[in-house]
């Protein structure tokens, strides 16, 4: 189980040795030069500081000025505008208290919120070849390999199979997930019992489960059970007299499931037609009573009633295959229900465009193909796929879910033929940490700081081409605010919009805010330019987007999916409310993904959660970097010799990068991950 760091408790008196002015300095500082520091709080303990603000501005604030609000969501106290500035061209209302406390959960939840993570599993899958004359490249693997997929690779059915392949393979390991239902009606042949009309793969040599159970309905089904005799209405015309017909069936026949202990959506096409047929048409046994009934309204009838019972077994089928929940999932209020199990879908940013016959060794007495024979070699002797797999919402305290990922990638890793990490496979793992609280905005700048300084490291821990990877850009050279700090004159100006933007006013009162939380003096200047900046952002939007990618977006290392004033808003399906780590690359290995999520489980705790003092403390070591800055974090000695246990001493002899033992050259006689959940190779 993840532990939060060892901290001081909070009742720890600050250290007067401790580097950085006090807040008395800062009160001095500011009165020297023509600012007063002053508080509004004898009325409300909830008005937190507001800061300094120019002495005459104060004093006639102080002799009775127009009014303060206070916000309760924000908890903050906003200053008026000037009274000549209606169109709002001058300062903005004001509110720094950025250390909102939350909302009270509208499910009536009084125990604290859980920190949370998702995972992100990218890698490449060879499902088949590309052409059928190809054959199994690995006859010996005994791992799936279809001889029979249907569609090509960009197409529903290709998708289809594959997606619930592998769903179906973690569910093998009691793992909880969601498949895609897909409607193959008119396209299936072959006997009644042997088309199942609702199919999860297209391949002639998977239906045998589906068939069956829908067999075993049918068996259960047409031999014992009648339905009542449908009575002809004469009040009604022949629409009215079809809907009511079939309204009544419907009931009776889902009434005949639920009595015979087996499942509707498990019934097929073969039995819905063959009820048609035997009970609603004269050339049947027939449960039509009166002469209104002619052959013309029977095949009105029996058309639709078809198609209704159809619609209802379509619904029964989609509610179970894609709402299933994973008993451990966290709820979140305003969470998509796609995260509360697994799922399994394609990811068009996993190719294997860049791979190429060099990154492969080859069998003794291979002997590649002239290029006039056309034929192809690794590694395009597979139709490779690239997969996305994305468990539910986890809480990082309960060891039950970290088994639960145990469970989902060794069954993975045993029934599927998942290509081994390579550098050109550009596939990555990419973790959502997040709060069932929602954070603040003074959380989410100590986290950001803490970030800040520790990226560097941090990129380090994982393989050498992630720290220049397309969709993994670094905060501190590539987002929005370094272009804007530290960019050539001309080209900075671009990106200045999206500085703090908060005035001079608001920045002196961040400032102050700011300053007995961070060792500003011992920093170099880039440091706390940007640190400086970070502090000054006003809301949690206005500091996602500054801390966003210049040159794409959605392409940073650490990817800040919050936004709102105060408070971060209700999660959604794209707005996650999450910090995404983005910084390492695909793998399956649960030990690896363990290490990694505790690290940066401890860099959000500790930015959560440390007290003040804690927290200076813990930026100052970072700054001076006198040790290892994992140490500083308090990372687990475990954890840390883990990762230094595979850093690459050929080339760094002081250990830097991810290495794997065949060091990006991957051996062709078994390009995929060994089975199991530990190490790839």
């Amino acid at each position: 189980m993840i532990r939060a760091p060892l901290v001081a408790a909070r009742d720890v008196p600050p250290d007067p040795t401790a580097p950085g002015p006090s807040a008395q300095d800062i009160e001095d500082w500011y009165a020297g030069n023509g600012w007063k520091v002053f508080e509004f709080r004898e009325d409300n303990p909830h008005m937190a500081d507001v800061g300094p603000c120019p002495l005459e501005t104060a004093e006639a604030s102080l002799r009775g000025g127009s009014g303060f609000t206070y916000h309760r969501r924000t908890g903050g106290l906003t200053l008026p505008r000037r009274a000549d500035d209606d169109a709002g061209n001058g300062e903005p209302f004001l509110n720094t208290n950025d250390n909102v406390p939350p909302d009270p959960p509208a499910s009536g939840r009084t125990k604290p919120g859980k920190y949370t993570y998702g995972i992100e599993f990218e890698f490449l899958l060879a499902p088949t070849a590309p052409d059928k004359s190809i054959g199994d490249p690995h006859p010996n693997d005994d791992r799936w390999f279809s001889h029979n997929m249907a569609g090509g690779p960009t197409s529903d059915e290709y998708e289809t199979t594959i997606s619930n392949r592998v769903t179906d393979a973690m569910r093998r390991g009691d793992v909880v997930t969601n498949r895609i239902v897909s409607a193959s009606y008119g396209q299936a042949t072959g006997p009644p019992t042997a088309r199942p009309w609702w199919l999860f793969s297209y391949e002639d040599d998977v239906n045998a489960a589906v068939a069956a159970a829908e067999a075993a309905n049918h068996n259960a089904l047409i031999p014992s059970w009648m339905p009542p005799i449908l009575f002809w209405n004469p009040t009604e015309d022949e629409n009215g007299n079809v809907r009511a017909a079939v309204q009544e069936l419907l009931q009776f026949f889902e009434a005949a499931h639920v009595s015979r202990g087996i499942q509707l959506r498990e019934t097929g096409l073969d039995t819905v037609e063959e009820i048609g047929l035997r009970w609603l048409s004269s050339g049947g046994i027939g449960r039509l009573q009166g002469a209104a009934w002619t052959p013309r309204v029977q095949y009105q009838l029996q058309h639709h009633w078809k198609q209704k019972a159809i619609e209802r077994i379509n619904e029964v089928l989609t509610e179970w295959e894609t709402q299933q929940r994973d008993p451990n999932h966290v709820d979140i209020e305003g969470m998509s229900d796609s995260y509360r199990a697994w799922q399994s879908t394609d990811d068009v940013s996993v190719s294997i465009a860049l791979v190429r016959f060099e990154n492969y060794v080859m069998p003794p007495g291979y002997v590649v193909p002239p290029w006039s024979a056309r034929q192809p070699i690794p590694p395009y002797l597979y139709s490779w796929y690239g997969t996305e797999v994305i468990s539910p919402v986890y809480d990082i305290a309960n060891p039950d879910c970290y088994a639960t990922v145990e469970r989902a990638l060794k069954q993975m890793r045993n029934e599927l033929r998942i290509h081994k990490p390579l550098s050109t496979g550009q596939t990555g793992l990419h973790i959502h940490m997040g709060h069932q609280d929602g954070w603040n905005l003074f959380q989410l700048k100590r986290v950001v700081t803490l970030y800040y300084l520790l990226e560097p490291e941090l990129v380090r821990l994982h393989r050498e081409e992630r720290e220049t990877f397309l969709y993994c850009r670094p905060m501190r050279t590539q987002s929005f605010l370094a272009g804007a700090l530290f960019y050539p004159e001309g080209v900075s100006a671009e990106y200045q919009y999206r500085l703090p933007g908060g005035g001079a006013l608001m920045n002196l009162q961040y400032d102050q805010y700011m300053a007995p939380l961070l060792p500003l003096d011992i920093m170099d200047e880039n440091t706390r330019k940007f640190i400086t900046a970070i502090w000054r952002y006003p809301t949690i939007t206005n500091l996602t987007q500054g801390l966003s990618n210049c040159k794409m977006s959605g392409s940073e290392a650490l990817r800040i999916g919050m936004f709102g004033d105060k408070r971060t808003e209700d999660p959604g399906y794209i707005q996650k409310q999450t910090l995404e780590f983005r910084h390492m690359q695909g793998t399956l290995d649960a030990i690896h993904v363990y290490n990694w999520l505790s690290i940066i489980y401890t860099l959000v705790w500790t930015g959560r959660e440390a007290s003040d003092q804690d927290f200076f403390n813990t930026v100052t070591e970072l700054v001076k970097n006198e040790r290892p800055a994992l140490e500083i974090m308090n990372i687990a000695p475990s954890i840390l010799t883990y990762f230094q246990n595979n850093m690459d001493k050929t080339v760094h002899p002081n250990g830097k990068y991810w290495v794997y033992p065949d060091r990006d050259r991957v051996t062709w006689a078994q390009p995929f991950m060994v089975k199991g959940n530990g190490p790839t190779h």
